[in-house]
């Protein structure tokens, strides 16, 4: 069964048999006693040829390495930023902040608790949610909240005209 390697080796391996008709001389390996030729050098470096290429350089491996070691220390870094920002966030809420939850839910804080935080998040109703401490995003400072209530919504004002058919 042949597949497309077999069809690239085949033409590959005809034309290094053309190049070199004599025996294959490989760096760093002495020759079998009767199978050198005349023409045949046991050092391709004596003839002045330079060695084989496509092997890996030498100098990539402390590159990648490096890279590497990079990568790991300054995502753990962002890593340890963001937590130390979310305890400080944590330990500075008090009662009456307005806080806005991962899930988006905007309400005040009436009542913290060690693992749990209750928001009123309808002052109309009085409505009150329970929610996991971590749940919290980000307090609303003023600024947030005069950037909110600058954007009026638009109202449709009824006319009280009569409707013609």
């Amino acid at each position: 069964m042949h597949n497309s390697f077999d069809n690239w080796l085949q033409p590959t391996l005809a034309f290094q048999e053309e190049a070199a008709p004599g025996p294959v001389v490989v760096p760093g390996v002495a020759p079998v006693e009767g199978e050198a030729s005349e023409g045949a050098a046991a050092d391709p470096s004596a003839t002045g040829a330079p060695p084989p290429g496509g092997g890996f350089p030498s100098w990539m491996l402390p590159v990648m390495g490096a890279f590497l070691v990079f990568m790991i220390w300054s995502s753990s870094s962002a890593q340890k930023k963001e937590k130390k920002k979310k305890e400080a966030l944590m330990s500075s809420l008090t009662k009456q902040d307005k806080v806005q939850t991962i899930g988006g839910v905007i309400g005040t804080i009436i009542e913290l608790q060690d693992d749990s935080i209750v928001l009123r998040v309808d002052d109309t109703s009085n409505t009150r949610i329970r929610f996991a401490r971590s749940a919290i995003q980000q307090v609303l400072t003023e600024s947030h909240l005069r950037k909110d209530a600058a954007v009026e919504v638009p109202t449709i004002e009824a006319k009280n005209e009569p409707a013609t058919v």
